[in-house]
């Protein structure tokens, strides 16, 4: 990076104690942070929290910032990070929450609200969801990371080989074995409810 990127300047200026410039970083990226988190969260509400969260990691460590990448390349992996954080404790609670519909009467009245779907189909979404959800953790961490960065940032292959300093190939093929391994657990799921 160079003294003239404004973002290192604006950088050099919060090191320095600047508070006014940690606030032009923050307009800066705030809107692009909060579609990041959304498309992982799929909830304004919740992508504003990790965006917040991600300002507060940001200021704790910018005196760690050196400046050998982008700044915004910095930022979006603190922000990545943060909301896969977030994703995981939801996911968490959602799981607690299906657990707790196994006792029938709560779901026979969760399921009496919705007209359009069968008791059936809702069961299967959910179990589906739970499929996937549960195949995509077990995916080992670079799959898992490519793939998120694909599907819920919808990154194109040279942005996330940036993020994750892998070279494209290493992206596409990772992105590859991802799919393919989610492909196959739904197959099995299938013929087996089939």
């Amino acid at each position: 990076m160079t003294k003239s990127d404004p973002d290192l300047q604006l950088v050099q200026r919060v090191q320095e104690g600047d508070l006014s410039a940690f606030d032009l970083l923050f307009e800066r990226y705030k809107h692009r942070l909060q579609s990041v988190a959304y498309r992982y969260l799929d909830s304004q509400e919740e992508a504003e929290e990790v965006v917040q969260d991600t300002f507060v990691k940001v200021y704790q460590s910018i005196n760690s910032f050196r400046g050998t990448s982008k700044f915004y390349t910095w930022l979006y992996r603190i922000a990545t990070n943060t909301a896969k954080t977030y994703l995981v404790r939801k996911e968490r609670k959602l799981m607690d929450q299906v657990i707790r519909l196994d006792d029938e009467q709560i779901f026979v009245e969760s399921t009496a609200l919705i007209e359009t779907d069968t008791p059936e189909n809702i069961y299967e979404e959910q179990e589906l969801e739970l499929i996937l959800n549960a195949a995509i953790q077990e995916l080992e961490p670079d799959l898992r990371d490519t793939l998120t960065l694909r599907e819920y940032a919808a990154l194109n292959y040279e942005q996330i080989a940036e993020i994750l300093d892998s070279p494209v190939g290493t992206v596409r093929s990772r992105l590859f074995r991802a799919r393919e391994f989610l492909s196959e657990t739904i197959d099995t799921w299938i013929s087996g409810t089939g």
